[in-house]
């Protein structure tokens, strides 16, 4: 099958994750670099520590390193960035359309199953399921990927579109099949994505180019997408409608279960229950799954079983792992290039908003492919450059 060799399949993302790894140490050695350039890139070396001294004090040991090995690129990405940014503009462009159209092809695939099996499907989304991804990856994952595909392709429309380079028109054409498939596959935390990030270079483009008309366009067009998705597409519509349903829920006594919303809220205050009785060095990276579980009986959860999930939120997770620094620590290497001048630029500012909200809803660091795509995109957005060019729609 096709998508088996696709590089988000999970044997090929753990080869990439070791790749990367290794070539990042040898680029660092064979260059002779000297220490690590910013500075502030430094504090993932820490977060990445903190999850392996937490392993330590772990009772389930195999699982806690299993979760440690997972997130090595995390701990490696000042090597990462010192390799990425020295890159040409070709290489990143290439690598740019190469991630794009491997995750247009995986959505463009999983589409035309849903249309194959359509009543099917239809029916379990009004169960609260997904739409299947045609490869091995969690839907949530594969929507905040195909999210940061598309802003790349409106990054590069909108600020380069000028320069009438040919592979602008497979930026257009990618983004607009990536939109089609992000509505039809009706993920709520990628559409979220999508649009907060939309909004974000937007507002970014109008302050720089005082353009204001541009405001009014970007609006009638999101609310435009938002109208036909919903008039044309049923599996979004059906998606709106269970989430309206869900916030009645929350509103009312009604049982929460197999409602995901509603679940979701359950996890978050459980797991906070978790994190504030252990706060100060966590229950170690292996143990939170008991420590959550044993948190739902303790609670007198009338959440089923198979219903009683981890915390759907990074920082909350990495707080029950390892402590509280560890969430202040990956709060800090978000938001401290915001400060910067030299590293503040359209697209990193807007994929970090997505990297933030995406991080609210799913714990993207705990998820193989999600960490590849956090290293890479970190380091790769954070390499551009902050000069934009004079010439603008």
């Amino acid at each position: 099958m096709l998508v088996f060799f696709l590089p988000i399949s999970k044997a090929i993302t753990s080869i990439l994750s070791a790749g990367l790894i290794a070539y990042s140490i040898y680029y660092y050695l064979t260059q002779k670099l000297k220490g690590i350039q910013p500075k502030f890139l430094i504090l993932f070396f820490i977060y990445g520590l903190l999850s392996a001294v937490s392993l330590v004090y772990s009772s389930q040991f195999d699982t806690g390193l299993s979760k440690t090995i997972l997130k090595l690129p995390i701990f490696f990405i000042p090597l990462v960035y010192n390799s990425v940014q020295r890159s040409t503009n070709r290489w990143r462009i290439s690598f740019e359309l190469l991630f794009i159209w491997m995750v247009n092809t995986v959505a463009v695939l999983s589409v035309i199953n849903y249309y194959k099996n359509k009543e099917a499907l239809d029916f379990l989304v009004l169960q609260n399921k997904p739409i299947p991804v045609m490869s091995h990856i969690y839907h949530i994952e594969f929507s905040i990927m195909l999210a940061i595909a598309i802003l790349i392709c409106i990054y590069r429309v909108l600020f380069y579109y000028w320069s009438n380079h040919y592979y602008h028109y497979l930026y257009a054409i990618a983004g607009l099949i990536g939109i089609y498939c992000l509505h039809v596959m009706s993920v709520r935390t990628g559409l979220l994505c999508l649009y907060i990030g939309f909004s974000v270079l937007l507002i970014y483009y109008i302050l720089q180019t005082k353009k204001y008309w541009i405001l009014i366009a970007g609006v009638i067009l999101m609310f435009s997408a938002l109208g036909l998705g919903y008039r044309f597409s049923e599996s979004f519509r059906n998606r709106i409608t269970l989430t309206l349903d869900d916030i009645n829920v929350l509103q009312t006594e009604r049982d929460r279960n197999w409602h995901s919303v509603s679940m979701r809220v359950d996890a978050f205050n459980n797991g906070l229950d978790v994190f504030t009785s252990n706060w100060v060095m966590g229950v170690g990276i292996g143990d939170v799954d008991t420590a959550v579980q044993a948190a739902y009986i303790e609670n007198d959860t009338r959440l089923q079983r198979v219903n009683r999930k981890k915390p759907h939120h990074q920082f909350l997770e990495n707080g029950i792992q390892s402590g509280f620094l560890s969430p202040i620590l990956l709060l800090a290497v978000l938001l401290i290039p915001m400060l910067y001048r030299k590293y503040r630029n359209p697209l990193l500012v807007s994929l970090f908003i997505v990297f933030m909200v995406s991080m609210q809803f799913e714990s993207i660091l705990e998820r193989q492919s999600t960490i590849v795509v956090f290293v890479l995109f970190y380091c790769h957005a954070l390499g551009l450059s902050n000069k934009l060019p004079d010439q603008t729609i």
